[in-house]
């Protein structure tokens, strides 16, 4: 990677967060805006990015590549664009939880009141990997622009033909003050030096960072946390109820019509051990009552994220599973 590279990274960077904060947070209608461009773009670079993919992997099939890198980048993309006026609403928070009933009923009536107001962090980096290079810079893209974010992408060093086309097609659509691109070796994403993993000069391989270690050990004491081991049954638990129950919230939003269609996109399209069928039919195998006794347990440590589908609950209440549904 050239030293003028780099510098370029260093002023983008700078660029997009100079006028992130001149500017403000981005209206829902730029959002829409740049979301619409991405589907746009991709539809019109398919053909160039179906035969870059040939010359990085010699024997991709052009179907497999369209569904897997074309259409359900494009399907992820209008999901956000249906959704961002909902995702981005203030969500209302009761005030002064800890006082005295008339306390609050006292504020109330002098007009308090408590919400949440989401805002974008500004420049979101996006790396992306070799075995889905198009998608897995597209549709991360679909959340960030979403949240009124910008972005500089790093696409894999190890398909450069597709990167040179992801790089074509984002000057076409993007100012780099908004969607910015640089291609090269991992020298790239290792720039800095520190990070999680620090490297010493010269190294491909990174060490765990000592002083990162440590803010991430004070952050635990703040907030409460109690770092513990996990065997290797509660991560496997933990790792299938997260992910049978993000399906079902894909079911439920109708992003997927069937679990079967979940299954067949996990082991096709993300290597998911096929003797245990995709992860919907792992669920049912395992037992769908189980995953949701598993996602309650879960849920004492962290109500947001491990909340039930409520897919999920239907189906057991019911004594169905989700091959009923299919």
């Amino acid at each position: 990677m050239s030293t003028e590279t780099l510098q370029e990274m260093e002023n983008v960077l700078k660029l997009q967060k100079k006028l992130h904060i001149e500017e403000g947070p981005a209206s829902i209608e730029l959002r829409k805006d740049r979301l619409n461009r991405c589907i746009k773009m991709i539809k019109e670079y398919s053909d160039e990015i179906i035969d870059a993919l040939q010359k990085d992997f010699g024997n991709r099939d052009p179907k497999s590549s369209f569904l897997t890198e074309i259409a359900s980048t494009i399907g992820v993309l209008e999901h956000a664009i249906k959704n961002v006026d909902n995702w981005t609403k203030d969500e209302k928070r009761p005030s002064n939880v800890d006082r005295p009933f008339f306390i609050r009923m006292l504020m109330g009536f002098l007009g308090s009141k408590s919400y949440i107001k989401y805002q974008p962090l500004g420049t979101v980096g996006v790396i992306s990997p070799w075995n889905f290079p198009v998608n897995l810079i597209l549709a991360p893209l679909g959340g960030i622009f979403a949240a009124g974010n910008r972005a500089m992408i790093k696409p894999s060093e190890l398909t450069p033909a597709t990167s040179e086309v992801t790089k074509k097609m984002f000057e076409a659509y993007f100012d780099k003050s908004e969607a910015a691109v640089f291609t090269g070796d991992a020298e790239v994403g290792q720039k800095t030096g520190r990070g999680y993993y620090k490297y010493s000069p010269g190294a491909r391989r990174g060490e765990e960072d000592p002083e990162v270690l440590s803010v991430i050990d004070e952050e635990r004491k703040v907030k409460g946390i109690e770092a513990k081991s996990l065997s290797s049954d509660e991560i496997r638990r933990r790792y299938f109820a997260a992910m049978v129950n993000e399906g079902a919230k894909v079911l439920e939003e109708k992003m997927a019509l069937r679990p079967s269609d979940i299954d067949v996109t996990k082991l096709f399209g993300y290597g998911f051990p096929r003797h245990m069928g995709g992860p919907m039919r792992y669920a049912d195998m395992y037992g769908i009552e189980k995953i949701l006794d598993d996602l309650k347990e879960f849920e004492k440590e962290d109500p947001y994220f491990w909340k039930p589908a409520d897919l999920i609950i239907k189906l057991v209440a019911d004594g169905k599973n989700f091959n009923s549904l299919n």
